[in-house]
């Protein structure tokens, strides 16, 4: 008799771990960083949602109202490679490889293109460190991360909210 109830056990168990195991699965599914950030109400180990400076610099903002993260590591991406590549082919000339085989006239007017587009991003970067001062973060790193990156990095700083205290430093 004691044995049929150390399997009953031992089966109820198994079967307890197979339903958790399916749930995570499915919660997992649904919202792949399920298992990274711990909920408010529950007490779950995890990484809380502090915006801190590693935060800030890899861009990736706040979470969405469903729970996901903006695009914006891949739009900053796309954005620093665009800018490298523009400026080598606007200022390096080699016959041998083509984006750098360009006449003179197509490299003055990318020069003149990164000269317009850091012109708005001037302009960008004057508001982002207003943002930056309003919600408590360290407006000389967004003024810079705004003046390179333009509308994506602003638009990632004012989808922070204003309680905000800054960028935390992180806790390892």
């Amino acid at each position: 008799a004691s044995s049929a109830s150390v399997d009953s056990k031992a089966y109820a168990a198994a079967a307890a771990a197979d339903v958790e195991r399916k749930r995570r699965q499915e919660l997992l599914l649904n919202d792949p960083l399920a298992d990274v950030f711990k909920a408010p109400a529950s007490g779950a180990e995890g990484a809380t949602e502090e915006y801190d400076w590693f935060s800030a610099i890899l861009g990736e903002g706040t979470r969405t109202g469903v729970g996901n993260f903006f695009f914006t590591p891949y739009l900053q991406s796309g954005h620093i490679i665009l800018l490298l590549v523009s400026l080598l082919m606007a200022n390096v000339y080699s016959p041998d490889f083509p984006l750098t085989a360009l006449p003179q006239e197509y490299r003055d007017l990318i020069k003149l293109a990164i000269l317009i587009t850091y012109g708005v991003n001037t302009v960008v970067a004057g508001y982002a460190g207003l943002q930056a001062s309003e919600r408590g973060l360290s407006v000389p790193f967004w003024v810079g991360k705004c003046f390179v990156l333009g509308g994506v990095a602003l638009s990632e700083l004012t989808s922070i909210p204003r309680e905000t205290k800054g960028p935390s430093k992180r806790r390892d």
